[in-house]
């Protein structure tokens, strides 16, 4: 099956405080291989438009949008909003990325050639000098490979083309403002058009290369990832019981390996402190608590915090 040619492509960046990492996704997007015609929109969802200068000084040619509203919802949402009757389809990827020459092309042909609604593919990630050996072999931050052509149940927005098409068969979704501190709403996104139906397939050739940041390669930043990733994931699930029991398993197993780590005196291995994380945020979503890991302060900064508000008990 094949699917109708993409002619025009809206590529959808949401930003916050990071005009030079910006830049270098601008500098990548520029030098891309198609013929297709690209729309770069860029939303700036910090306070004091950081990023207008870093588009305005740039060559490519960038719809610039401000989004004050804090949270990367009110950004996703505000790139959605920018969308044209012309545009074929949509391109999310993440303001700290890069991207080969050929991205644009691979996601295109690929969705092109399955006739499928979205196409993704893998994020590989570039540590700071000095990264632990053990969070390395660990590979928290990338995104596991697959079999090309394979179905996607979890999709995420850091390396993603979306048919416009396929948005309006599921409705015109927009991000859900409940995960605007949590984190996650791209997956609570591409989750409801799978339940509709959408057909999302892997690219392994697709690969797009992130920064990790050198507060990111810590024992503590892991864990605290974990829970809010099993957090997110109980909230998303329809039966209670599983997740209770998933996240005691989880942490029983997860923790107890994790121990055995620190008894023979060694680093903890990252599989099984993840495990025992996630557990902890799925054990938390169960009993109404939220781990609100983008939560900003009254400065701007981020600051992770537990909130027992209950503002999303999920669809149990």
């Amino acid at each position: 099956m094949t699917g109708d040619r993409i002619e025009r492509i809206a590529v959808l960046i949401a930003t916050y405080g990071r005009p030079e990492l910006l830049m270098r996704l601008l500098d990548s997007l520029a030098v891309q291989r198609t013929a297709r015609s690209l729309r770069v929109v860029v939303v700036d969802n910090d306070p004091d438009s950081s990023a207008r200068a870093a588009v305005a000084s740039h060559p490519l040619d960038v719809e610039y949008h401000h989004e004050p509203d804090p949270g990367i919802v009110s950004a996703r949402n505000r790139g959605l909003a920018s969308l044209q009757a012309a545009d074929d389809a949509m391109m999310f990827i993440d303001d700290d990325e890069w991207a080969p020459p050929d991205w644009v092309e691979t996601l295109a042909r690929a969705c092109e050639e399955w006739g499928c609604a979205v196409t993704t593919g893998p994020v590989e990630q570039a540590f700071p000098v000095g990264t632990p050996d053990w969070l390395q072999v660990g590979d928290l931050h990338s995104r596991a490979d697959r079999r090309t052509g394979s179905p996607v149940h979890r999709v995420a927005t850091n390396n993603t083309l979306v048919l416009v098409s396929a948005w309006i068969d599921a409705g015109r979704p927009e991000f859900d403002q409940r995960f605007r501190y949590t984190g996650g709403s791209d997956t609570d996104f591409f989750g409801r058009m799978i339940d509709l139906g959408a057909d999302c397939r892997w690219v392994s050739a697709a690969v797009v290369r992130e920064s990790v940041p050198v507060e990111r390669t810590t024992t503590s930043w892991v864990l605290r990832r974990a829970i809010r990733l099993g957090n997110v994931r109980a909230r998303r699930s329809r039966n209670r019981i599983t997740m209770v029991l998933g996240g005691l398993t989880r942490l029983s197993v997860g923790g107890l390996a994790t121990l055995g780590d620190l008894v023979l005196r060694r680093h903890p291995t990252v599989r099984w402190l993840r495990m025992f994380g996630r557990g902890v945020g799925m054990l938390g979503s169960a009993i109404g608590l939220e781990y609100a890991e983008y939560r900003r302060t009254s400065t701007g900064a981020i600051s992770p915090v537990l909130d027992d508000s209950k503002s999303l008990p999920g669809p149990m």
